[in-house]
């Protein structure tokens, strides 16, 4: 190890396989073929999840994680847990459109939280399409917060809107349709 302290800069190329075996211990190559390979493999993972945004490719995702922004496939309302992400420039059945967050404290009750997700969500309706709900052609649904799920700090309710006539390419914003 001390001859590696007198080398030129040049000479810390990375050694051969053979010249390896001069100066590292088993321990060595075991540790630094398993860093490889959980390194190769993190990069193909990303690789791999990359795909899934381009056009064409979906991925199953769990309901809880959707954002505004996001468009996607699946039945929403019917108590499921996971939907199928797709790029918004593909075809698809629905895209987050608001996130309104409720007040912390007890849970407020079904009928409240419908409510409020009901009057929240119409009032984004507008500034989102440029038409309200009243005058559009599309619709709107909603996620929100249940009994089960308020003692876990659910407090967001999700504004969803969707095209019943058709899949959509594309966002909705400013669709003033």
């Amino acid at each position: 190890m001390i001859s590696l302290v007198t080398r030129r800069m040049d000479d810390f190329a990375i050694p051969s396989a053979s010249e390896e075996s001069d100066y590292m211990s088993d321990t060595d190559h075991t540790l630094r073929r398993r860093t490889l390979a959980i390194l190769l493999a993190a990069i193909a993972g990303m690789g791999l999840a990359g795909c899934s945004l381009l056009p064409g490719n979906t991925v199953d995702s769990n309901i809880f994680t959707l954002v505004v922004g996001d468009c996607f496939n699946g039945d929403y309302w019917a108590g499921v847990s996971a939907v199928t992400f797709v790029d918004c420039a593909e075809p698809h059945e629905s895209e987050v459109y608001a996130s309104i967050m409720m007040d912390d404290g007890d849970f407020p009750g079904k009928d409240a939280v419908l409510a409020q997700a009901d009057t929240d969500c119409r009032a984004e309706f507008g500034s989102f399409v440029g038409l309200s709900w009243e005058e559009s052609v599309l619709a709107f649904g909603t996620l929100f917060p249940s009994a089960e799920s308020w003692p876990l700090s659910d407090r967001e309710i999700l504004c969803i809107i969707n095209d019943p006539a058709r899949t959509t390419s594309g966002s909705l914003a400013g669709a003033a349709r």
